[in-house]
């Protein structure tokens, strides 16, 4: 179990820093529409807690004991998703270095501060399931699902991972609802950083990840 924990650490971490729903959450909270940050916030762990379990589930149905192919075909998985995700953050980096321009919010981004919290509430489930997000979560199903847990230790790594995935969303909201006022100062000030350094950050997390996991995934053959 704490072999599991240790190996979604990483990836859970992955999910954290990824720069694009803290900043609509973000965004949203400093605006007039701050009621509408609980429901993004809430569709946002139900989608990645959603996602992550179907994946895990999907692959915890895999019969790896009695064959050892379904095992390399995890470890080839694997090292796909790792590929792909340094790929993304090579791409990445090449145009941030091609680019003059100093980074700015994107405009569907900057927008989000109007959203009425249902349309929020889709947002929140849109950005649960877009193409990094499925990468990273099929990453954790591949660390749980081939674990073989028990039921409550399966569930257990499900949870542990989502809240710490999405802590970076979740503790935000929180902190703004118990103390609305004390907390737009820090807000800003991360609303301000993250648009200078989002690139970078997401280049650095996407090479560190993508590397870990191709690394697990050459272990398994």
């Amino acid at each position: 179990m704490l072999a599991v924990i240790g190996q979604l650490l990483p990836i859970a971490l992955a999910v954290a820093l990824s720069t694009v729903p803290i900043t609509a959450v973000i965004t949203i909270l400093l605006s007039q529409q701050s009621r509408a940050a609980l429901p993004f916030m809430l569709c946002f762990v139900a989608g990645t807690l959603i996602v992550t379990g179907l994946f895990s589930l999907g692959l915890r149905a895999v019969p790896l004991r009695t064959t050892r192919g379904a095992e390399v075909w995890f470890a080839v998985f694997e090292v796909i998703i790792g590929v792909a995700i340094v790929t993304y953050a090579i791409v990445l980096f090449a145009r941030r270095h091609l680019s003059t321009a100093p980074e700015e919010m994107p405009r569907w981004l900057r927008a989000v501060g109007k959203l009425r919290p249902w349309q929020a509430a889709g947002l929140g489930l849109v950005l649960s399931v877009r193409p990094k997000s499925l990468l990273l979560t099929a990453a954790a199903g591949l660390v749980i699902g081939p674990a073989r847990l028990s039921t409550s230790d399966f569930v257990i790594a499900i949870v542990v991972f989502v809240i710490l995935g999405t802590s970076t969303v979740t503790v935000p909201v929180v902190l703004a609802l118990a103390r609305p006022t004390a907390a737009r100062r820090p807000l800003r000030a991360a609303e301000r950083w993250i648009t200078r350094n989002s690139r970078t950050v997401t280049v650095i997390v996407a090479l560190v990840i993508g590397t870990v996991l191709v690394g697990n995934g050459l272990t398994r053959f």
